[in-house]
C-alpha cells in the first residue's frame, strides 16, 4: 500500500465533513461542497509553476480524493470509472447535486493541469442526457437550472481552460455562466461552425470537441451538439468592437461580468479570442496535424526568450549559452504550431508563456507561446503556437519612465507586433517608447500573457 500524501492543515475538518456525506443525501453533499476548505487545498497547487511540485501535487491528490470520495459516498457511483446510478436522476436535487460535484472535480484537475478520471465525461454525458430528455419532455422549467449546469461543463471542457493564463479561471466560470444561458442542445448538426459551440458523443468518455473541428471521418452512437448562434454574434462583436455600446444583452453582460471581476478590456478580449478560435473563425487550428519526430532544447518566459533572441554569431553562442535550457521532444505539427512533450524534471512551464525553441545550436530561435499545458504524471505536453520565425530583441526607453526595457518584435500582415514585460504602462493607453533612434508609438495591449503584453507600432517617428 503506498504512503499517504501529507495532509494540509485544513484536511483534517474536510475529511470530517465528507464523512457525514451518506448515501442519497445529495442535500448533505451540496453542503459539504461548500466547505471552506476547499479553497485552501486549491491554494496550494492553484498558479504554482508547472509541472507541480511534489507538495503541490500532494494538495491536489488530497482534494481529488475528498472529491471523488463525495461522489462515492453519495451513492452517485464508483470511482473508477464514474457510473450514474438510477438513484442519482431521482430527482432534480439529486442531479444538481451530482453535476455540483462533478464539478468540482473538474476544477481541480483543471487548477492542477491534469486530465479527468476515466469515466468522467461518459458520466457527465449521462446525466446531459437525462437533463435533455426531461426538458424535451416539457419539464424545461424544472430542469433549466440543472441544463445550464451541463452546458457550463461541456463549454468549459470547450474553452479549455487548460490553456487559460493562471489566475483567469474564476473569470472564464463566470463568463461562461452567462454564456450557457444563450445556449441550447440540439439533436441536429449546425449548419456552420458560427453556429457550432460543441460537439459529443454520448457513449464516449472524451470531452466535448469544438464544432468547427470535427473530422469528417467522425461516426458517433449518439451524437449532441451546442447550438450558439446568438452567442456566436455576441462573441464577435467583443471582440471586434470592445469599445462599442451597443448590442445584445449577452455582449452587456460579458463585459459587466469582465468589469466585476476586475478585468479590463484587453483581458475581456483575450478571454473571447480563445472562443473565437472555437467558433472555426482562426484557420490555421483546423489544418491537420502530422505526426513528427525530433527533439528541440527550448527557453521559456519573457526575460529569457529575449535573451535568447539576442544571440546572432556562433562565437556569441558559445560564450554566452543560455541557462535553463529545456530539451523537448516533437509529437506533431501544423502550421501554425507543435504539440511538444517535456519531461517532468525540466525548468518550469506555464500557460501563456513565451518560449524560444530550435532544433540546432546553429539554428535561429522560433518565437512561440506556449498556449496549453497537460500533464499526466510522467510528463507534460506542452500546446505551441509558432508567433514568428525572425523576431528581433531589443532594448527600448520608455519616454514616461525613462527606464530600460527589453522589447521583442517581428512582422505580421504589413504591422510590427510588440511584446513587452507585463504592466510596462497602462494598458488601455497608448504609449511611445525609444527604440534606437527611432521613437515607436504603440497600441493599447492586445493581449495578455504570463509575463508579457502584446501591442502594435502605430507610428515611427525618426529622431532628428
Amino acid at each position: 500500500m503506498s504512503t499517504a500524501p501529507q495532509q494540509p492543515s485544513t484536511a483534517l475538518p474536510l475529511a470530517r465533513a465528507v464523512a457525514t456525506v451518506q448515501a442519497g443525501g445529495y442535500a448533505t453533499a451540496s453542503e459539504v461542497l461548500g466547505h471552506p476548505d476547499w479553497s485552501a487545498l486549491e491554494s496550494a497547487f492553484w498558479n504554482v509553476s508547472h509541472p507541480l511540485d511534489s507538495e503541490s501535487r500532494a494538495a491536489f491528490s488530497e482534494y481529488s480524493q475528498h472529491a471523488l470520495m463525495i461522489w462515492q459516498r453519495v451513492a452517485a457511483g464508483s470511482i473508477r470509472p464514474l457510473t450514474v446510478y438510477r438513484s442519482t436522476l431521482s430527482s432534480t436535487v439529486a442531479v444538481d447535486a451530482a453535476l455540483r460535484i462533478l464539478a468540482r472535480i473538474y476544477a481541480g484537475c483543471n487548477l492542477a493541469f491534469s486530465p479527468t478520471p476515466a469515466g468522467f465525461w461518459r458520466t457527465v454525458y449521462s446525466i446531459t442526457g437525462y437533463v435533455v430528455a426531461q426538458c424535451r419532455e416539457g419539464k424545461e422549467a424544472q430542469y433549466d437550472f440543472s441544463r445550464n449546469m451541463c452546458l457550463q461543463l461541456w463549454l468549459m471542457a470547450w474553452l479549455n481552460p487548460l490553456s487559460l493564463v493562471a489566475g483567469r479561471l474564476p473569470v472564464a466560470v463566470r463568463l461562461v455562466g452567462l454564456l450557457s444561458k444563450s445556449c441550447s442542445y440540439s439533436l441536429a448538426p449546425p449548419t456552420h461552425a458560427g453556429s457550432g459551440l460543441a460537439a459529443a458523443d454520448l457513449m464516449d468518455d472524451k470531452p466535448p470537441m469544438p464544432f468547427g473541428r470535427i473530422g469528417g471521418d467522425w461516426k458517433p452512437q449518439l451524437p449532441l451538439y451546442v447550438n450558439a448562434q446568438s452567442a456566436a454574434y455576441a462573441i464577435e462583436e467583443l471582440q471586434n468592437s470592445a469599445a462599442r455600446t451597443r448590442g445584445s444583452d449577452l455582449y452587456e453582460a460579458l463585459l459587466g461580468a469582465g468589469r466585476l471581476a476586475g478585468l479590463t478590456a484587453p483581458e475581456v478580449n483575450d478571454f473571447v479570442k480563445r472562443a473565437l478560435r472555437e467558433f472555426g473563425q482562426t484557420h490555421a487550428r483546423a489544418i491537420p496535424r502530422i505526426p513528427a519526430q525530433g527533439f528541440v532544447t527550448a527557453m521559456t518566459g519573457m526575460i529569457e526568450v529575449w535573451a535568447a533572441l539576442q544571440e546572432h554569431e556562433s562565437t556569441a553562442r558559445s560564450k554566452n549559452a543560455p541557462e535553463n535550457l529545456l530539451s523537448g521532444q516533437v509529437i506533431n505539427h501544423s502550421d501554425g504550431g507543435f504539440l511538444l512533450k517535456f519531461r517532468l524534471d525540466q525548468p518550469r512551464l506555464r500557460s501563456g508563456s513565451l518560449l524560444a525553441m530550435r532544433g540546432t545550436d546553429n539554428e535561429p530561435w522560433t518565437l512561440c507561446a506556449i498556449r496549453w499545458l497537460q500533464d499526466n504524471t510522467r510528463e507534460v505536453f506542452a500546446g505551441v503556437e509558432v508567433l514568428s520565425n525572425f523576431a528581433e530583441a531589443r532594448l527600448c526607453i520608455d519616454d514616461e519612465e525613462h527606464q530600460q526595457a527589453p522589447l521583442i518584435s517581428y512582422q505580421q500582415d504589413e504591422q510590427t507586433m510588440v511584446y513587452i514585460p507585463l504592466g510596462q504602462s497602462d494598458s488601455k493607453s497608448v504609449f511611445q517608447v525609444s527604440v534606437q533612434e527611432e521613437t515607436w508609438v504603440l497600441s493599447a495591449v492586445r493581449e495578455l500573457g504570463e509575463d508579457w503584453e502584446l501591442r502594435t507600432v502605430l507610428d515611427r517617428v525618426r529622431g532628428s
